[in-house]
């Protein structure tokens, strides 16, 4: 039986959602101290920034979309790519260390990043998952602790 989990894009819309909101409040603040031949641009350049900031949102979301671990009794799988698919496969028994790492933001999402390393003898993580949900980083946990024990 296998399980299988996203990565959350909150993190990422959150800040995209704050860049637009600056931006917007720069421009709009700066209107009364512009020329009179750049103040009829303004309501363009914020259409832009919005523009940009749901593009680049929307990008987020199809990249995490395309981003799937699937947690089974033996190992860990994560697929990653749209048109070319990568698959990382790491076997419970070859696990050497899971860390996990939560910022601020992340733990009012309730997400946390992972890297696991296995005893495959490279020094970087075998797999780095940002933003995966708190339910699946203690499934992660809890089964690479039964399979040590």
């Amino acid at each position: 039986m296998s399980e299988t989990f996203h990565p959350s894009g909150l993190p990422s819309y959150f800040r995209y959602l704050i860049f637009g909101i600056i931006i917007t409040l720069i421009l709009e603040f700066l209107v009364p101290h512009l020329p009179d031949n750049i103040k009829g641009y303004n309501d363009k350049s914020i259409l832009i920034v919005w523009l940009l900031v749901v593009t680049r949102a929307g990008m987020s979301f199809i990249a995490n979309r395309f981003r799937v671990i699937e947690l089974s009794d033996h190992d860990i799988i994560l697929k990653t790519g749209i048109i070319s698919v990568k698959r990382t496969i790491i076997p419970f028994e070859r696990i050497a260390n899971v860390n996990t790492h939560q910022s601020l933001l992340q733990r009012i999402f309730k997400i946390a990043n992972v890297k696991i390393d296995s005893t495959s003898g490279s020094h970087d993580a075998d797999i780095e998952i940002e933003n995966l949900h708190n339910n699946a980083v203690e499934q992660i946990l809890q089964k690479n602790k039964r399979k040590i024990l």
